[in-house]
């Protein structure tokens, strides 16, 4: 709305919810008129539903929720087995653990059960289940679809959720164990919905903590199917003494509060950076646009403590207090952008007339944490560690796990234990003086480790884990090698660079980069070595590829056929040079930086200057272009080949220009070089020669690195030598 009214274009919303005592808040924060807002009671549902609130006395999570699992599966009986047959059940757990300890259960209660058919709750014939057991990978779910119970949570493979899914929908397996998440994700309504614990394991808390109420009510609401049922059954399963309290809030309506003000600092910093927010002003007028800001109206001692303290009844007091705070909160968040080094703030000054608002701008290190989503302690982190000298290898992996966005990382119940045994396997030491093993930031260490050294993980709960971990570890070293090069750091910008392409290739810098094909053993690489070949380039790079591959005697044919595939389709990069004297005479047209630009017919615009052939001589003081041009020798493969990826992943290249005597980083481009062999990609760089060393000869190195290919990165050295025209 802040957008439609700055801009004159009105935008319609249409907001769907649970009940609420407060819609008519949100109905105002959306532009909603009283005509608009539909508001049911609770009880208000296509299909009647009856709940069943059960108290459970056990103190502890853990055996609490195992006495749980019993009734779960007599809750099934009485309710979802039906004479005309067996109705489509829904059990939500807090946990992904979870999922599988609960499904397991009740396949041993179905098979202790001599009464009952232990395949009542799968509708899959044997042909049916062969297929749909080997589509999936996950263990757990491969065992459960023989019974008709899936399993689902966002740990799994996107093929085992979307397998499971089909299942359920078509009603092929009747009973599906999920997390919370699939509430408010994906419809999947059943007759019988169980709330199995309403609790779940805070990492950063570290201690179980209640589901808001909102989630219970999601969950409650996937019970009763429209077009099939008369009525729907939800069985919630609580610790005793919260029994009240659900009975209660079930069927009442609540007043829903904002969270904004606990996240503002971002918001702020990615409205600066889009130009939304320009001047101090216009960021208290963002804040007056949002849902926050009404309900601070309405319910002031729920935001402020100050408020809280003192019930003010006159009602312009109430206003001076509340703009108070607006202007309290903006003075936090902004100084916390600034002490971040997010944003720069000019007052009033000779410039500025003193009755204008302070303008705000957007620097470097904000449009970072704004382009990949990072808060900007992180951004700030990063940049106070990497500023300050070049780092290591492994001392980038300890600034990597470090960072504030791994304090979410769930360390579970026991995990410490976990932790301190696995560290024992893992090649690095754990720094015991910065972090214990139950911070989720060692455990993050841990998990990076075991997946580049190739180490089994303890737990199935790790393998999620580890997806978590590698799936933010991506934009955090992306981030990392923008700030590195801001800084002109050379070494910690490779080293950030090789981070990346290990994690993408499930190896690290020790190791031959060999090692990342498939099917290669010891033995294999021993035998290569014999024949010369020790690192990729040398075997892809051979025109007798095919006969060397050969007389590995690998394990079988079509284990031989998909390594000489992949060996053919890994990208043979070439790379050369061109050095151009500028003229400095000649202006820049207007808006061109020293980017190249592409013209009308494709081609790129470049400034003419005088072209030096090797050995490169050239004046004090002169501005000089060294242009890179990238092609491929092959047509590669187009997506890079990571098997221990969770994702599939496109692949660019960084151009990077440096000096590496003097450990420093002059400029860093990325590049996607076309598919198509011999097309041609330029990267220009522009930079002066010294202007009072006449006579002396400096070395740049050219480095071409991959952003996911471990071992194919290229190195070119230039000596250019100063001279008098």
């Amino acid at each position: 709305r802040y957008i439609s009214c700055n801009l004159d274009k009105p935008i319609r919303f249409v907001g769907l919810s649970t009940a609420l005592a407060n819609a008519h808040d949100i109905a105002d924060w959306l532009g909603i008129g009283i005509v608009g807002l539909f508001n049911f009671k609770p009880s208000v549902r296509p299909v009647p539903m009856t709940a069943h609130i059960q108290g459970y006395p056990e103190k502890h999570y853990v055996p609490r929720m195992a006495s749980m699992n019993k009734p779960c599966f007599h809750a099934i009986k009485n309710h979802a087995v039906k004479p005309d047959g067996v109705k489509p059940s829904l059990i939500f757990v807090s946990s992904r653990r979870q999922t599988r300890l609960t499904a397991l259960d009740i396949v041993a209660h179905m098979s202790a059960d001599g009464e009952e058919n232990p395949k009542q709750f799968s509708k899959l014939e044997p042909h049916e289940l062969e297929y749909a057991q080997r589509r999936v990978s996950d263990a757990s779910l491969k065992h459960c679809l023989e019974f008709g119970i899936g399993i689902h949570h966002a740990g799994l493979a996107e093929r085992d959720r979307k397998v499971v899914e089909e299942l359920f929908v078509e009603a092929k397996i009747l009973v599906l164990i999920s997390t919370s998440t699939l509430a408010w994700g994906v419809n999947f309504p059943a007759h019988l919905v169980i709330v199995k614990g309403t609790e779940y394991y805070d990492g950063q808390l570290k201690r179980y903590v209640d589901f808001p109420i909102t989630d219970v009510l999601q969950m409650m609401g996937r019970a009763g199917r429209p077009q099939f049922d008369n009525e729907a059954r939800a069985v919630i399963m609580v610790h005793e003494p919260k029994k009240n309290f659900y009975r209660r809030f079930i069927y009442e309506p609540f007043p829903v509060e904002s969270s904004l003000h606990e996240q503002l600092t971002d918001h702020l910093n990615a409205e600066v950076v889009s130009g939304t927010i320009k001047t101090r002003e216009e960021a208290i007028d963002y804040v007056t646009w949002t849902y926050f800001f009404r309900r601070l109206t309405a319910n002031p001692a729920y935001y402020d403590q100050q408020a809280a303290l003192l019930e003010q009844t006159d009602e312009k007091k109430q206003r001076d207090m509340l703009a108070n705070y607006i202007e309290r909160l903006m003075n936090k968040c902004l100084d916390e952008l600034i002490r971040s080094g997010c944003i720069e703030l000019q007052e009033a000054g000779p410039d500025r007339p003193a009755d204008t608002s302070a303008k705000v701008t957007a620097t470097k290190l904000g449009r970072i944490a704004s382009l990949y989503y990072l808060s900007h302690r992180t951004v700030a982190q990063f940049q106070r560690t990497l500023a300050r000298e070049g780092l290591g290898f492994v001392e980038l992996l300890r600034v990597l796990c470090e960072c504030p966005e791994y304090d979410e990382l769930p360390v579970r119940h026991n995990e410490d234990k976990l932790n301190a045994e696995f560290a024992e396997h893992c090649p690095l030491e754990v720094d015991l003086a910065i972090q214990a093993y139950d911070s989720p930031h060692t455990k993050a260490f841990l998990l990076l480790q075991a997946h580049m050294w190739g180490l089994a993980l303890p737990i199935n709960d790790y393998k999620t884990d580890l997806k978590t971990v590698l799936d933010r570890s991506i934009p955090l070293i992306q981030s990392m090698v923008d700030i590195s090069a801001d800084e002109a750091q050379l070494r910690s910008t490779l080293n950030l660079i090789l981070l990346l392409q290990c994690l993408h290739q499930a190896t690290q810098p020790w190791r031959s980069s060999l090692a990342c094909l498939p099917h290669f053993s010891d033995k294999t690489l021993q035998a290569l070595k014999n024949m010369n070949i020790t690192a990729l380039p040398e075997l892809i790079e051979r025109k007798d590829a095919a006969r060397v591959l050969m007389k590995l005697s690998l394990l079988s044919a079509e284990a031989h056929k998909e390594v000489l595939q992949l060996v053919q389709d890994m990208p043979r990069t070439r790379m050369r040079i061109e050095l151009r004297i500028l003229d400095p005479e000649e202006p820049k047209p207007e808006g061109q930086e020293a980017d190249e630009e592409e013209g009308r017919d494709g081609k790129p615009k470049r400034r003419k200057g005088k072209l030096v052939q090797d050995p490169y001589k050239v004046p004090p003081d002169s501005e000089l272009e060294l242009t890179v041009i990238l092609c491929y020798e092959n047509m590669p493969m187009k997506f890079v080949h990571a098997p221990r990826f969770p994702k599939r992943k496109s692949y660019s290249w960084w151009c990077i220009l440096g000096d590496t005597e003097v450990d420093e980083l002059v400029s860093i481009k990325k590049a996607i070089i076309p598919t198509r062999a011999r097309a041609e990609r330029r990267v220009s760089f522009q930079f002066c020669s010294p202007a009072e060393e006449v006579g002396e000869t400096f070395t740049l190195s050219v480095l071409l690195m991959s952003d996911s290919f471990f071992g194919l990165d290229q190195q070119l050295d230039l000596s250019i030598t100063t001279e008098e025209p």
